[in-house]
């Protein structure tokens, strides 16, 4: 009959060799012998992290806080247990905890500064990120997770500087190489930062959300083909993310294959009902089809989901002006335009929908301050060169009956 001790030491060897269940067993049993093994509660709060078991982890370290309050390593896991069990605030208090131990410990800083990305705490936890790195400069994780906040904050040079330099503490890891790609392609730069999603999937090919960034940054290249090999790489290691599908469905669209493309968009639906971007696509490529009902409805979903895309807007009221509703359809072009009042698409629609009411001069008008633009915007020229033989005819029209 083995004591709690041996039993705690048989868990330590398993735990070495990365047999976490039995090794949590083994803690257990030490645990069984002797309910106060302070270090079979810590190591079994470790492994229970291991198996992704947080809240037992945390029950386990919170038990061994109570025998021991001035370790501060018990209080790092508390609290990056309670990270994870998405209580950030009291994962604060449990860092707070640490530091008052040990404040030199670059680790409860970077915890700090994690709990705070989570409460969406941007510039705090910028703040605390620069001390975890001042204390320990070669923090590959601080680097990283300081350019993710950075990115955030849309400080995208200074983010970039950062993945670059957890890039340099450590360029075997895959993730790294992705925010990278990430930040290249905030910065336009999607030539290298497909280099860097490639170096992603290199280095791990089974990283799905590589093979998605890799498939954006693709698209952003008008490489549509090779965009839609990484978004099927992607959704063979994991077909349950929405937004793969409708980027997937997005790059059949520009390949011409719209019926696939439907397909795509409604898989992602089906798997997340409030992806604006997936009824969007939906409804404009039904509009294209001439099927402005059913069109009408994606939109309105887009609509309802994100209610400032000027896009949305525009193609809602291009299917209202199809189906005949040019008052609704002005509406929503002048919805679009105070969105984005640059957008020509919706100053061309807009110009149909007054038109079809009959205000012929503000059509025109319309026209004009288009073509004055983009005087080879052939759509509006042939409209304004409709509106003018309306009003030919009218004007005909009027003489004659004088």
């Amino acid at each position: 009959m083995k004591n709690a001790e041996e039993w705690y030491r048989k868990g330590r060897s398993l735990e070495r060799i990365e047999q976490y269940e039995e090794a949590l067993a083994a803690y257990e049993q030490a645990l069984l012998l002797n309910k106060n093994h302070v270090d079979a509660l810590f190591s079994k709060g470790f492994v229970l992290r291991k198996l992704n078991r947080y809240e037992d982890s945390l029950a386990a370290f919170t038990t061994a806080s109570v025998i021991t309050p001035n370790d501060p390593d018990i209080w790092y896991y508390i609290g990056r247990n309670l990270v994870k069990a998405n209580r950030p605030k009291d994962a604060l208090a449990a860092f707070d905890t640490g530091l008052r131990l040990t404040p030199q410990d670059n680790d409860f800083w970077y915890g700090k500064a994690d709990a705070l990305v989570k409460m969406g705490h941007f510039n705090e936890a910028l703040t605390y990120f620069d001390k975890s790195l001042e204390l320990k400069p070669d923090d590959d994780r601080s680097w990283n997770d300081r350019g993710l906040v950075l990115f955030h904050l849309q400080r995208y040079e200074e983010a970039l500087a950062s993945c670059e330099m957890a890039i340099l503490l450590d360029e075997e890891y895959p993730m790294y190489w992705n925010n990278k790609g990430l930040t290249l392609s905030a910065l336009g730069n999607f030539s290298s930062a497909l280099d860097a999603h490639e170096k992603a999937t290199n280095l791990d090919a089974d990283y799905a959300a590589a093979w998605h960034a890799k498939g954006v940054a693709l698209y952003k290249l008008d490489r549509f083909d090779e965009a839609l090999t990484a978004y099927d790489v992607a959704i063979n290691i994991d077909p349950d993310v929405a937004i793969t599908w409708t980027k997937k469905g997005d790059a059949l669209k520009q390949l011409d294959r719209d019926d696939e493309a439907l397909q795509a968009y409604e898989i992602a639906l089906n798997l997340n009902p409030s992806d604006a971007g997936a009824w969007y696509s939906k409804g404009v490529i039904l509009g294209t089809h001439g099927q402005y009902d059913e069109a009408l409805l994606a939109l309105e979903k887009a609509l309802q989901i994100n209610s400032k895309s000027p896009h949305a807007w525009n193609n809602f009221g291009a299917a209202l002006n199809s189906l005949n509703r040019p008052e609704e359809a002005l509406a929503a072009l002048d919805m679009a335009l105070s969105l984005d009042p640059e957008l020509i698409p919706a100053q061309h629609n807009r110009a149909g929908a007054l038109k079809q009411l009959g205000r012929l001069d503000e059509a025109l008008a319309v026209c004009n301050s288009v073509l004055e633009l983009f005087p080879d915007f052939e759509p509006t020229s042939k409209r304004r060169q409709e509106i003018l033989e309306i009003m030919n005819r009218k004007m005909n029209l009027d003489k004659t009956i004088n």
